[in-house]
């Protein structure tokens, strides 16, 4: 029997537009919960080493605020930059963590002002 794909959506740009502005809003957490409440099958994130999209303490606390859920119910998925050691950013509980290439100026990130 074939597994259905379920969606999975990546709470980055919540962060990059939290970072931009300083301070705690948007909140990537109740952005997550909101996806997840409206029947997203997983969380994704993209933590690079300058922390210009989600942190890696924006990591650890998706992590802990829905540590209950991780597993069969809720995927976790960490795609980030190479490192020495990258399961350094990676939770205990992360289902999957990948390597992305680094690029200097990648387009999501180039400043167009």
């Amino acid at each position: 029997m074939a597994v259905a794909p379920r969606l999975s959506v990546n709470v980055n740009k919540v962060a990059t537009l939290r970072n931009s502005r300083g301070g705690q809003i948007p909140d990537v957490v109740r952005a997550a919960q909101a996806c997840i409440s409206a029947g997203a099958g997983g969380i994704t994130v993209h933590p690079r080493a300058d922390g210009r999209h989600i942190t890696t303490q924006d990591v650890r606390v998706l992590n802990a605020a829905f540590a209950g859920l991780w597993g069969e119910r809720l995927e976790f998925n960490i795609e980030g930059d190479p490192r020495p050691d990258p399961s350094g950013i990676a939770p205990p509980r992360s289902q999957r963590e990948r390597p992305v290439s680094r690029h200097r100026r990648p387009i999501t990130s180039f400043p167009w002002c």
